[in-house]
């Protein structure tokens, strides 16, 4: 039998004889479950692709016995999570725009974002607002979409390291919503989370920046503080925050977006 899943998080364990185990969060098509890996595949790490080999179901929790590390490509994520048709489709012109970003950090580290299971299994169909532009299935990565393609349009002028801070901010500017958004009980019907309504979703969108800064280790420092000052400085921000240029293209590409 042959499984494909994503490994979200990873959690250590010994047992009372002393074992080394891991305890693994699985997404695939089964939603999310949990499996046990034992020593001999103590290698497996968090925001992995892989294949299940031989497993068995014990208490709802699969055994792992083997596995192959799959690449960390778009074919692993179709491989593994189901997407309708039309969210593959915007799933892949997401990726497009991705690539006109020539700074290799910044591309290795926003691909990888983008081909985070957990992430973009939401990402692809939440809408863009609740109440207002966008709010219906798959709005969220359409206006993400038309922002990035905006800001790309709106950066020639810039150079290419601002034109490609420009590009990765348009693309991570609403990523909180995956946090601040939920889906209630009836069809295509969002309400806020609790953290949505006391943070707001740019706040959740820096935690899950913070995140994904820590679990991939790509960007330098600098870098970092860069397109968190992008994603501050979107809608409403505090006066003390310098609005710089790339990110003011942003803030515009977002508001062009929202209104056409």
């Amino acid at each position: 039998m042959v499984d494909f899943t994503f490994i979200s998080d990873v959690y250590n364990h010994t047992t009372i004889n002393g074992k080394m185990y891991k305890r693994l969060r699985l997404f695939g098509k089964e939603n999310v479950r949990y499996g046990i890996i034992f020593n001999e595949h103590s290698s497996i790490e968090k925001n992995t692709y892989v294949k299940l080999i031989d497993y068995v179901l014990i208490d709802k929790s699969l055994k792992i016995n083997s596995f192959e590390t799959m690449p960390y490509c778009i074919e692993s994520l179709f491989d593994t999570v189901y997407f309708s048709n039309k969210a593959k489709h915007y799933i892949i012109e997401l990726h497009k725009i991705i690539d006109f970003i020539k700074d290799e950090s910044l591309h290795e580290f926003i691909k990888k974002v983008f081909l985070n299971a957990n992430l973009i299994s939401k990402f692809s169909v939440f809408p863009a607002s609740i109440r207002s532009h966008d709010s219906f299935k798959h709005g969220l990565i359409i206006h993400t979409i038309k922002t990035a393609r905006k800001a790309l349009e709106s950066s020639l002028g810039l150079s290419q390291k601002e034109r490609d801070f420009a590009i990765t901010g348009a693309l991570l500017h609403d990523i909180g919503k995956t946090k601040a958004y939920t889906k209630t009980g009836e069809t295509f019907v969002y309400q806020y989370t609790s953290k949505g309504d006391m943070l707001g979703h740019k706040n959740l969108g820096v935690e899950l920046l913070n995140e994904y800064f820590q679990d991939y280790n790509i960007l330098s420092l600098e870098d970092q503080i860069y397109l968190k000052h992008i994603m501050y400085t979107q809608h409403n921000f505090d006066f003390d925050v310098k609005l710089s240029k790339v990110a003011a293209i942003v803030k515009e590409a977002d508001e062009w977006a929202a209104a056409t």
